[in-house]
């Protein structure tokens, strides 16, 4: 297993392995209220840190590419700032194409349970699957996932984004946000953390 080095410093550019290697590492020396974990809408955040700043003391555990099943191992199987109060998920776009709405809402379910059984007491915001502007057969797919995402129980809250595609807030992928587009995605994980009090 190879080491992943501070001087690696453009995680983007790593394999999921090593950036997990890495977050592992950071956990230890880093404190943290607030978790935000999930794919890379979550791990892009390192290019916008002014606005992570308005979250208060933040671990990124965001990884590029993850699925649900990934992020489900690496609750049951990594840490969490010993500190951690509060959890920001947002994970399931990438499993749209292959998932019915009912697995992927039934995924972010089992890691909730997961992050309840090895941190209880962590209070949890689950984060909407924003519209994508790559295919048009996901839009019904994504709506069908958010209002499942509603009975998640096992969370404090659910924070849903605006729904219809808004081209002026993402990149040329329309999948990843621009900056513009943070801006808005951050007040809605802003306005969650002042609700559940964290």
């Amino acid at each position: 297993m190879r080491r992943v080095t501070r001087s690696q410093t453009d995680k983007l550019k790593r394999s999921a392995w090593e950036i997990y290697q890495h977050l592992e590492e950071e956990i230890c020396t880093k404190p943290a209220t607030t978790v935000l974990l999930g794919d890379s809408l979550i791990q892009n955040f390192v290019h916008h840190s002014n606005l992570v700043k308005r979250l208060g003391s933040t671990a990124n555990l965001g990884i590029g590419g993850d699925k649900i099943e990934h992020v489900l191992w690496r609750v049951k199987n990594g840490s969490f700032p010993k500190d951690c109060r509060f959890v920001i998920l947002h994970v399931g776009t990438n499993n749209l194409k292959r998932d019915p709405p009912s697995r992927i809402v039934g995924g972010v379910r089992a890691i909730c349970q997961a992050i309840n059984k090895r941190h209880p007491g962590v209070k949890i915001a689950i984060s909407s699957i924003l519209p994508r502007g790559d295919a048009d057969d996901l839009g019904s797919k994504i709506t069908k996932v958010n209002s499942g995402l509603r009975g998640v129980m096992e969370a404090e809250m659910v924070i849903i984004h605006k729904a219809g595609f808004q081209q002026n807030l993402y990149r040329t992928d329309f999948i990843h946000l621009n900056h513009p587009g943070y801006v808005e995605f951050c007040d809605g994980l802003e306005k969650a953390i002042c609700q559940v009090g964290c």
